[in-house]
């Protein structure tokens, strides 16, 4: 048995008591020659996710091991996210949020092996498959095909689609990172692509070609499933928001990764005005290409020292 404690499990959970026994499950099932803790954070879910949690701490043989806390008030995603990962006491930090879970035991040694035999590591990532709500079927298998034969991943190589294929449930990754992240990404419009833009600047990326964790999309509540009800504004302000936070990354990184985050704004802005032409028309469409080119819709400069001293 190697060091009492290595890995603290972050989860953070809101109205998913219909989700949140496969991920605690998922957890609890792991089979590991090392100490773990599961820290779940419930952001006051009106819906009976406390019940559930209360559930297996009461009844679970494994259920010591989970660190529930219970918020009083709303704090919302980000600032949930930000209290849980600094209650976690390991030495590494996975991810699974109340939605998604783990489907292979062996999942966290197998991490925890690749990184303690390559520390120069930021974190460590596998296949993951990808579930619509509703259904048991995958619909598709995101895997990495970038990689050296010892599953070392240069993740600047990753960046220019905003490391798509590192899936959140599938991420382990050296605690130190996760508590010392700048307050700036703490407000960012989409924290799952910053944690890997941040992790990147870190250290190479571990990759292991198995499938070992479910990611849900199109849960109530998600970004999967509101990004679908957005009106024009909210998804032109979307990109110029993503815009202005690769502008504090870049500064963050000092400029060492300005070609990948271009290439990732690129296709962002060309994917944001795919969606806007299919619903809302090509004038609207054109509008917002000239817009997001020109610069002339950002309320201030997303790449300066001003945007960056208001965030911190």
């Amino acid at each position: 048995m190697r060091s009492s404690l290595l890995v603290s499990v972050c989860m953070i959970t809101y109205n998913h008591e219909n989700y949140i026994r496969d991920a605690v499950e998922g957890v609890l099932m792991q089979e590991t020659d090392f100490g773990y803790e599961l820290v779940i954070a419930n952001d006051c879910s009106p819906d009976n996710t406390d019940s559930v949690v209360e559930d297996y701490l009461q009844n679970h043989p494994k259920g010591n091991s989970i660190r529930y806390f219970s918020h009083k008030g709303n704090l919302g995603m980000m600032p949930n996210f930000q209290f849980a990962v600094q209650q976690c006491t390991g030495k590494y930090i996975a991810l699974c949020e109340g939605d998604d879970y783990w489907t292979d035991s062996r999942k966290l040694q197998m991490q925890v092996d690749f990184m303690e035999a390559n520390p120069d590591c930021s974190l460590c990532f596998h296949a993951a498959e990808i579930v619509q709500e509703g259904s048991d079927a995958p619909i598709s298998v995101r895997r990495c095909d970038i990689g050296s034969e010892k599953g070392r991943v240069n993740a600047r190589e990753l960046l220019d689609t905003g490391a798509s294929d590192v899936r959140t449930p599938a991420i382990l990754v050296r605690a130190d990172i996760l508590k010392a992240l700048p307050q700036w990404y703490y407000q960012a419009p989409i924290g799952d692509i910053f944690l890997k833009f941040i992790c990147a600047s870190k250290g190479d990326f571990g990759y292991i070609d198995e499938p070992m964790c479910v990611y849900r999309t199109m849960v109530p509540n998600s970004f999967t499933t509101s990004k679908t009800k957005m009106g024009y504004e909210k998804v032109a302000n979307h990109y110029y928001e993503t815009a202005k936070f690769i502008g504090l990354f870049n500064a963050y990184s000092q400029n060492k990764f300005k070609q990948e985050t271009s290439a990732f704004l690129k296709k962002k802005r060309n994917g944001s005005a795919s969606v806007i032409r299919k619903r809302f028309g090509l004038l609207k469409a054109l509008q917002f290409m000239f817009e997001s080119r020109s610069g002339a819709k950002f309320k201030e400069p997303y790449i300066g020292s001003k945007s960056i001293k208001a965030i911190g």
